[in-house]
Order: C-alpha cells, then sequence, then structure tokens
C-alpha cells in the first residue's frame, strides 16, 4: 500500500528531525508531540493490514519481520504509557529504607518494596604520582612553595620509571603500617619529591537491602554497568559521593513494555536474515 511508504518517509523524516534539532527539550517535545505519536500509531496499523493481506501467502520471513516491528511498536507504547523512570540518591546505611521513589514532576511513586544501601565499596586503579623538583627561585621549603613540576609518572609493572632518577618499586609507595594504602608523598634521596595524584575508579558496587512487601529481606550486590532487576525495577548504579561515600546515585526504570520490545528486535533479525535467505519469487505483494 503506498500509505506505508507514506508513513515510513514520515516517520523517518521525524526521526531525523529529532535527531539534528538542537537542545533535548526539543526533540523530547518532537516525540511526545500528537504527530509522533500518531504516525507510529498508524504505521502499525498499517503493517498490521499488510501482514493480513498476505496471511495466506504465508512466509516465516515475512511474518517475523513485519511482526517483530509490531512488537516493538506495541512495547515501546506500553513503556510510554506506564512506563516510570527515577533518579535518587540513597545514603549509605541499612536503617535509611526508601519505599517511594522520585518522579518527574515533583512527585513520586510507590517501589513496591524497601530499598537500602547496606554497605559500597570503589575499588581504583594505581594512582600517578607527580614528579617534583626543588626550585631554585623559592625559598622556605614545600609550605612556601619551593618545588616545580617536572613531569607525571605512571606506575608500569609495579614500578615508577624515573629515567635517569632510577626507579621506585611499588612496595616503596605503600604505606608502612600494612593496611596498602598508597602514601601521598614520597621524597627520593636527591631531594625530589614524588606527590601522589588523584587515582581513577576501575569499579565500585553497593550491597541492596531489598525488603520485599510480605516483609521477606534479601542482600542483593549492584555494580556499575551491571543493572539489577528487582519487583519489575531496573536498578543501575550511576555514581557516587565522591568526598566521603556518604550516599549512591541510582536510576530506576520500570518498562513493562522492555519484553515486547526485546522481543520483536530478534523476531525483526531473524526475520530479515530467513528473507534474505530466501529465493525471490515475488511471494507478497508491496504493502
Amino acid at each position: 500500500m503506498k500509505i506505508s511508504v507514506f508513513l515510513t518517509g514520515t516517520l523517518v523524516f521525524l526521526l531525523l528531525a529529532g535527531a539534528v534539532l538542537p537542545g533535548d527539550e526539543v526533540a523530547l517535545e518532537l516525540f511526545h508531540s500528537p504527530l509522533f505519536l500518531g504516525v507510529v500509531v498508524l504505521f502499525g496499523g498499517a503493517l498490521v493490514a499488510c501482514m493480513g493481506r498476505n496471511f495466506r501467502r504465508w512466509s516465516a520471513g515475512f511474518f517475523l519481520a513485519h511482526g517483530g516491528v509490531v512488537l516493538i511498536l506495541a512495547g515501546a507504547g506500553m513503556g510510554f504509557v506506564w512506563g516510570k523512570k527515577s533518579e535518587l540518591e540513597v545514603p549509605v546505611s541499612e536503617d535509611r529504607v526508601i519505599r517511594r521513589f522520585p518522579v518527574g514532576g515533583g512527585g513520586t511513586v510507590d517501589a513496591g518494596f524497601g530499598l537500602a544501601v547496606k554497605s559500597f565499596q570503589v575499588e581504583r586503579h594505581p594512582p600517578d604520582y607527580a614528579l617534583c623538583r626543588p626550585d631554585p627561585k623559592r625559598e622556605g621549603g614545600d609550605k612556601a612553595g619551593g618545588y616545580e613540576l617536572a613531569g607525571k609518572v605512571r606506575l608500569k609493572n609495579g614500578v615508577l620509571n624515573l629515567g635517569p632518577l632510577g626507579r621506585v618499586p611499588e612496595n616503596e609507595l605503600k604505606d608502612p603500617g600494612g593496611k596498602g594504602e598508597w602514601v601521598g608523598e614520597c621524597i627520593l634521596d636527591n631531594g625530589w619529591v614524588l606527590r601522589r595524584l588523584p587515582a581513577m575508579d576501575r569499579h565500585y558496587r553497593a550491597v541492596l537491602k531489598l525488603t520485599d512487601s510480605n516483609g521477606e529481606t534479601q542482600e542483593r550486590t549492584l555494580e556499575v554497568n551491571r543493572p539489577l532487576i528487582h519487583c519489575g525495577w531496573r536498578l543501575y548504579l550511576m555514581s557516587y559521593d565522591n568526598e566521603r561515600q556518604r550516599h549512591v546515585a541510582l536510576f530506576a526504570r520500570r518498562d513493562p513494555g522492555r519484553g515486547f520490545v526485546v522481543a520483536g528486535i530478534w523476531a525483526l533479525m531473524a526475520g530479515v536474515v530467513l528473507m534474505a535467505l530466501r529465493k525471490t519469487g515475488g511471494e507478497h505483494g508491496a504493502c
């Protein structure tokens, strides 16, 4: 049907317009506009009509591909209407239980369970060190600014290679107290100084205490880039309090249509592969 071609072109145009328009708010308004939603609904209806027109001329690839797109649109619509998302800061304390998540517009939504952060842990890469040399133009030592930066040195294979100044093994940069912490400053034999720079995060995780409505409690670990699913919510560990690690920032998403979208994507890919492998015989008319 010619209407399918027109709707496809219109939908692609609107998607491209949302991608190139300046500002996220403008694109968000476009994708929530009655025009865009109407085109999506009509496009989905056209796909269903196309499948009905070709029902008697059965082809698995054809129906998987078209049905997959319909599932994707249906799942996206369910997420748009009934989905919820929330950004929240949770204190690192198992006594501070959160049962309602903040949502857009200043409201809250019942999560269906209680959430508390029992503990939090950060793993960091070995720190780089700044190599500082005494500045002959200044007097008074370190507190008076008696050093200048000579360069930055990175730990490789457990050793700081200082070139002509020699090599400093990793164990000389660790706290002699046995806690394994990196020293903030190391004075070399020639009077130069190594100063620790802020270490970059390698990984961080939080232990969540989840209490269901029936009172059952369980502890689960939430790691960065590894979402946790509970009671229909997908929880993401986004960031944390860099200074004192007293709270963590979470992103929570509840999307009832996600399963339809995932199934639709797999169906679409399978359908396209089957249609590509099938010999062309003109089994189906144009939609």
